[in-house]
C-alpha cells in the first residue's frame, strides 16, 4: 500500500456504490486480519508455482499469435538474443535510477532566470533528488486528475450527490467552490518544482564550469530546451490530426466525407513538413523498416486521394494512418533521447566534480 500511495496522492474520495470488487485497502485489512506471517518473502513469477509452466507458456504464446499474419515464417529467438534486445530497449527509454524518478513526469527545464543561491543554501545531489521532492511531483499529478473529477462532477457528467476532499464531504452543488482551491493548489505546487529544476539548473551549471564544460553543458540544455518549447504544439498537431480523421470509421453522406477531408488539409501540410524534419533528424530511421520508410516517404512527397465519387482508397488510407502514428512515435522518442542526452551529462558533471577545470 506504501507503493501506491506514494504514486497516487488523491485527496478525492468518491464512494463507488456499483463497485464488485472491494479496495486496495479493504483487501489489506482482510489479509492482515488471517495473521500469517511469512519469515521470507517469495517474489518469484506466480507462474513458477506450476509444474508444467513451460508448457503453459507455449499455449499461451500459440493463442496470443495465432491470428497474427505474418510477411515471412517467424523464427524462433534465443532467449540470450531476446534478454540482450529487451535489456537494450528497456535503457533506451530509461532515466538513470540515481535520479530518484524526479524526471519520470518532470523535465529538466528552467523557467525565467535561475536564482544564485547563497553557500550555506547550496543543496547536495541528494537533496536536489530527495524523495520529498519527488513526492510534489506525484502530489501534481494527483491534484491535476483531482480537477478533472471535480469539474465533471460541477457539470453534472459525474452523477454524485456528495463526495469527501481532503477528509471533508462537499456537496455537488460544492463542486466549482472546490475547483477554485485545487486550482491554487497546482500553481502553487508547479511554483515549488519550478525551483526545485531552477536550483536543479543552478547546481550543475556550477559543476560545468568548475570543470571548464559549460559551452558543453549549454549546448546539450539548449537542444533539449528548444525542442521542449516546441514539443507541447507538435503534439497538438498529432491530437488535431487523431480527432479530425475519427470521421472515416463513421458512416457519413459523401458530401460530408469529401467537405470534412478538405478541412483535413491544411493540418496535412503541416504534418508532412513536420514529419520531414522528424525523419531527417539523426537516429530517427533506426526502427522503421523498408516498407514503411516507403509508406513514408509516399506520404510526404505525393498528394494522396483518400476518398473517390464513392468509396474510400483503403491503400491511401493506411497510408495516411502510418504517417500520423510514426509521426507520434518520432516526436516522443526524439523528446525523451533530447532529454536523456542533457540528463546523462549532468551525471558524467556529478561523477567529475572533484576535478578542477585546467588554467591555460
Amino acid at each position: 500500500m506504501a507503493t501506491l500511495k506514494k504514486y497516487d496522492k488523491s485527496k478525492l474520495n468518491l464512494e463507488d456504490q456499483w463497485s464488485s470488487h472491494p479496495s486496495d485497502e479493504d483487501r489489506v485489512k482482510a489479509l492482515q486480519k488471517l495473521n500469517i506471517v511469512k519469515q521470507e518473502a517469495n517474489n518469484a513469477p506466480a507462474i513458477e508455482i506450476l509444474a508444467n509452466r513451460a508448457a503453459v507458456t507455449n499455449q499461451i504464446s500459440d493463442k496470443l499469435f495465432a491470428q497474427v499474419q505474418y510477411q515471412h515464417p517467424p523464427s524462433l529467438l534465443e532467449i540470450a538474443s531476446f534478454s540482450a534486445d529487451f535489456e537494450n530497449r528497456m535503457n533506451k527509454y530509461a532515466v538513470d535510477l540515481r535520479f530518484n524518478d524526479f524526471y519520470d513526469y518532470n523535465h529538466p527545464v528552467r523557467k525565467g532566470e535561475t536564482p544564485i543561491f547563497q553557500e550555506q543554501s547550496k543543496p547536495t545531489f541528494d537533496e536536489l533528488f530527495a524523495d520529498s521532492r519527488v513526492d510534489a511531483l506525484y502530489e501534481l499529478n494527483s491534484l491535476k486528475n483531482d480537477k478533472y473529477v471535480v469539474e465533471a462532477i460541477g457539470k453534472g457528467e459525474l452523477k454524485l450527490k456528495s463526495f469527501d476532499y481532503d477528509g471533508i464531504k462537499y456537496r455537488a452543488a460544492d463542486a466549482f467552490e472546490l475547483l477554485g482551491k485545487i486550482e491554487n493548489n497546482i500553481v502553487a505546487t508547479e511554483h515549488k518544482i519550478t525551483l526545485y529544476n531552477q536550483q536543479i539548473h543552478s547546481y550543475f551549471a556550477r559543476l560545468a564550469d568548475n570543470q571548464g564544460m559549460c559551452e558543453e553543458f549549454e549546448r546539450r540544455y539548449d537542444d533539449f530546451a528548444f525542442f521542449d518549447k516546441n514539443y507541447e504544439e507538435a503534439e497538438k498537431l498529432y491530437a488535431d490530426m487523431t480527432e479530425n480523421t475519427r470521421f472515416i470509421f463513421q458512416t457519413l453522406p459523401f458530401a460530408d466525407i469529401e467537405a470534412r477531408l478538405r478541412d483535413v488539409k491544411p493540418m496535412e501540410g503541416e504534418l508532412k513538413k513536420k514529419l520531414a524534419t522528424l525523419m531527417a533528424l539523426p537516429g530517427s530511421k533506426d526502427e522503421l523498416d523498408d516498407t514503411l520508410l516507403t509508406s513514408l516517404d509516399t506520404y510526404i512527397n505525393r498528394e494522396l486521394i483518400y476518398f473517390n465519387v464513392d468509396r474510400y482508397n483503403e491503400d491511401n488510407l493506411q497510408i495516411l494512418f502510418n504517417a500520423i502514428s510514426v509521426y507520434k512515435k518520432l516526436l516522443d522518442d526524439q523528446h525523451f533521447a533530447k532529454k536523456k542526452h542533457y540528463l546523462d551529462f549532468m551525471l558524467t558533471l556529478e561523477e567529475g566534480k572533484g576535478q578542477k577545470k585546467e588554467l591555460s
